[in-house]
Order: C-alpha cells, then sequence, then structure tokens
C-alpha cells in the first residue's frame, strides 16, 4: 500500500500534493469553505466534492486489492486528479492574492504559470524517457518505482 502510494507520487509529485490540498477543501464545512477569499460562486462545492470522493474511492479500492496495484488501473482517476491539482492550485493563488495587489501579484502568477508550465514539460520528459525511450515492461507499481533508479 506504501509503494502504491509513493508511485503515485513519484508520477507527479505536484499534482498529488495539490490534489490532497483539494481533497481537504472538499472536506471543509460549507461555512468555513465560505471564509476563503476566492470570488462568490467560484467553486461549486458539491462538484468539488463529487470529484474528490470519486478519485478518493478510486484509489482507495486499487490500495485495497493488491492485484489492482497497476497504473493501468489508476488511469481513470488521472483526470479528477488533474482537476483537483487545478482547483487546489487555483486556491493557493487565490489566497495569495488577497495579500498581494498590483505588480507583485502579477508577477506571482506569471511565475506560478511558467512553474507550471516547466512542471508540464518535465513531467513529459520523464515520461518520455522512462516508458517510451526504455519502454517499461508494465505499469505496476513496483515496475513504476523501479524505474527511479
Amino acid at each position: 500500500m506504501v509503494s502504491a502510494i509513493l508511485g503515485i507520487l513519484d508520477l507527479n509529485p505536484v499534482n498529488a500534493i495539490l490534489s490532497g490540498f483539494a481533497v481537504c477543501l472538499a472536506v471543509l464545512p460549507e461555512r468555513r469553505f465560505a471564509c476563503l477569499p476566492l470570488p462568490p460562486g467560484s467553486v461549486d462545492v458539491s462538484i468539488l466534492r463529487l470529484f474528490a470522493w470519486m478519485t478518493v474511492l478510486m484509489i482507495s479500492v486499487i490500495l485495497i486489492v493488491p492485484t489492482l496495484q497497476n497504473f493501468r488501473y489508476l488511469a481513470p482517476v488521472y483526470g479528477p486528479m488533474y482537476f483537483l491539482g487545478g482547483i487546489g492550485l487555483w486556491v493557493l493563488v487565490q489566497i495569495v492574492a488577497r495579500w498581494l495587489q498590483g505588480f507583485p501579484y502579477h508577477a506571482f502568477a506569471v511565475v506560478t504559470a511558467v512553474a507550471v508550465l516547466a512542471g508540464v514539460i518535465s513531467q513529459y520528459r520523464h515520461f518520455e524517457q522512462v516508458y517510451v525511450t526504455r519502454g517499461a515492461n508494465d505499469l505496476s507499481i513496483k515496475m513504476v518505482l523501479d524505474t527511479r533508479n
């Protein structure tokens, strides 16, 4: 089970952390969620909760059943995970926007956009190197963790 979590973190650690943050936001009560510095009506909490629980449930089932610990079975989770990661990043940027005004906020937004783009390029190159060039035999957790070396 721990190796499966390490595998998810190895594939894209930034998105895994941002998705975890969004899942934490999804469990906030309505009144706490309303206290966040977000534009009114910008996040439909019910949709956020749907994606969060769907992702958590699918990952939990895969972690509980050892024969399913293969990244091919996790493929349906990637879409909601990236959606949640985007929501998590957006909420963090909105929180920072409250403290920064004018030029510092715009500079922060540009730096964040460049960092996201650099992360996307880096992860794609990692994918090409490990799974296309070397040709990983299978996408089982063990094989993915073995390719880190």
